[in-house]
């Protein structure tokens, strides 16, 4: 997994989706989006939520999030 520390939000975001690509469609994160609906897009996807990933919506900052995701998700 990708390491979110020193990234943009996109950046990290998108380059997560290119990973996890290979377990289906994955949604792109533009400027301006808000981090939040990409998590949840991400999250409910039936192959990511089998790792019981944390809800964005227990935390504040997407690099909090983004690191516990990481810790979460083994890909």
């Amino acid at each position: 997994m990708i390491d979110p520390r020193g990234m943009r939000v996109e950046d990290w975001c998108n380059q997560t989706s290119l990973l996890l690509s290979k377990l289906g469609a994955m949604p792109v994160m533009r400027p301006g989006d808000d981090w939040k609906n990409w998590a949840f897009a991400v999250i409910e996807d039936p192959q990511v939520e089998v790792y019981m990933p944390p809800d964005p919506r227990n935390y504040d900052s997407w690099l909090e999030w983004a690191e516990r995701f990481v810790q979460a998700v083994p890909l």
